[in-house]
């Protein structure tokens, strides 16, 4: 497919960065503090348009990224750093002093939602390339853990974190062999449709982890990111990302199918047209027409700064959450 022109387009990362940004401080704005109702779903509706353009930059980085472990190694060093400002700028009623080691996880921000990403593309592309035993024990190790998950599951009741950590182990486990196998000096094969379902298996337990983990977008935005990384066509990503804001903000969001599950509104067609369903839509789908206007330059250079102001900001909102604002 011949890749969509960037000549003449006027944005580059920095400003669709600096929109994301801005359109996330807003959300989140609303998300911490008490505002009036219509003030209140104006901002949450702005909000939408940030994840589509960060999950649009993760796939982006891990593209041409020189080093996909350490970008995985800075989403996770700012997702901790952000964790547990997030819990109290957004589930105060959740929280719990002594146990507020449990809140260095559950639920997690939108750093651990890049950073499984991002460790799920390391994980696929390590394996796809490697020799065919190697995929097959992967696969195989993921069998016999979906099989001891699966017991977990239906035979042991009570905490849920047995089952927690031994996914967790998985998740360091597979990490750790494909840093190792990274290193060692084999020839890169080019993988082939069985290579590809096979390296694949491993990280299906990353949904259900996303889910687990409560965390930002959960499964739904972990699938988008991979899927943007998949297709490098950007006139697929842009269908694609339209596709997954009508599944999310026409289809869940507006038939009420999200919200059904946690209180009593009804499901059904009328919820589309009401404000509260169609704004949010609206501009999450901005967001797909920003991403149209990109010209592929980085712009200025201020990663750095983008990284601390999801902690900075969201820490402020915390603040201003105690004292009951």
């Amino acid at each position: 497919m011949k890749e969509v022109s960037t000549a003449g387009k006027p944005l580059t990362a920095f400003h669709l960065k600096m929109a994301a940004l801005i359109t996330m401080v807003i959300d989140h704005t609303a998300a911490a503090l008490t505002l009036p109702r219509g003030v209140d779903t104006l901002m949450r509706s702005i909000g939408r348009m940030a994840f589509p353009i960060y999950a649009f930059f993760i796939a982006e980085g891990c593209r041409y990224t020189r080093s996909r472990e350490r970008y995985m190694l800075r989403l996770g060093l700012f997702g901790l750093i952000s964790q547990l400002p997030f819990v109290f700028a957004f589930y105060g009623w959740a929280w719990e002093p002594e146990r507020w080691w449990y809140h260095l996880l559950i639920p997690g921000n939108v750093f651990y939602t890049m950073f499984l990403a991002v460790a799920c593309i390391h994980i696929w592309e390590t394996l796809r390339r490697r020799s065919r035993r190697v995929q097959l024990a992967a696969a195989g190790t993921f069998a016999g853990c979906f099989a001891l998950w699966a017991y977990t599951l239906f035979f042991i009741t009570g905490s849920p974190w047995p089952f927690i950590i031994t996914i967790l182990a998985y998740f360091v486990g597979f990490l750790t062999a494909c840093h190792f196998l990274g290193r060692r000096a084999e020839e890169e094969k080019t993988p082939d449709w069985l290579a590809n379902i096979l390296s694949a298996l491993p990280i299906l337990p990353f949904f259900l982890l996303a889910e687990v983990l409560s965390l930002d977008y959960e499964g739904e935005g972990l699938a988008l990111i991979l899927i943007l990384y998949l297709l490098k066509d950007r006139r697929m990503q842009l269908l694609a990302l339209a596709g997954w804001i009508f599944l999310e903000y026409g289809w869940e969001g507006g038939l009420g199918l999200k919200s059904a599950g946690y209180n009593s509104q009804v499901v059904g067609w009328e919820n589309i047209l009401t404000v509260e369903a169609f704004l949010p839509l609206c501009f999450a789908l901005a967001a797909v027409l920003l991403i149209w206007l990109y010209n592929g330059r980085r712009g200025k250079d201020v990663k750095w700064a983008f990284y601390a102001s999801y902690p900075v900001h969201i820490a402020i909102l915390a603040v201003l959450a105690a004292l009951g604002l």
